[in-house]
């Protein structure tokens, strides 16, 4: 018998965030009742990746109007972004959009990435209070694209909650399952394209 020696590794995990913001039912229903309102001006907008006869996506600036909660929706997704690159400070300079999605009864999101930036991110105002086994955040595994099949592969399937969130990397391909609950599961997302701006000076990120 030929004897060795033998070390196992493991590459390229893929990293994905979970954060929770303490006392966040004022400042959700905040961004909520301005959706609601911006909703019955503009009903018709484009939904964009997602689908459904219910849903309606706001425009992209959530994080730059001119309401504190709005100031503190810009520190929200900066600060959770530090977390995905370790802590490390985004620069100023750098650029994101932020916006929302209220998905009514069966809507859904397809199967897609946000091309052109580096982090995103989601976070949830509202979730209905009968969602139990739908409406999940899905994340399928990428090696099933190399592989017709592999010991494993799987879904990674995330329950959201609201005043809860994720980050991760833009690259990463995920959609949203339908859901059949009464009332509207609402979300903000967003992007970081990181760009370095000495000029300018980075964001303080605590």
């Amino acid at each position: 018998m030929i004897e060795f020696q033998h070390r196992q590794t493991t590459i390229f995990p893929t990293t994905i965030i979970e954060f929770k913001v303490d006392q966040h039912e004022d400042f959700n229903k905040e961004i909520i009742d301005y959706l609601y309102d911006q909703r019955e001006k503009d009903p018709n907008r484009d939904t964009f990746s997602s689908r459904g006869p219910n849903n309606w996506h706001s425009n992209d600036n959530l994080h730059k109007l001119e309401f504190e909660w709005s100031k503190k929706l810009k520190e929200l997704i900066y600060n959770a972004s530090s977390l995905y690159v370790g802590g490390a400070e985004i620069p100023k300079a750098s650029y994101a959009n932020c916006w929302s999605i209220i998905f009514g009864t069966a809507g859904s999101s397809n199967y897609h990435t946000h091309p052109g930036a580096q982090i995103s991110g989601t976070y949830y105002l509202q979730v209905p209070d009968d969602l139990e086994e739908d409406g999940k955040f899905c994340v399928p595994d990428q090696r099933t694209i190399a592989l017709n099949t592999h010991e494993g592969a799987s879904t990674w399937r995330y329950s959201p909650k609201a005043g809860q969130g994720l980050v991760f990397g833009s690259w990463m391909p995920h959609y949203v399952e339908s859901h059949f609950s009464k009332g509207d599961r609402i979300s903000i997302s967003w992007n970081i394209t990181i760009e370095d701006d000495e000029t300018e000076g980075p964001v303080h990120i605590v």
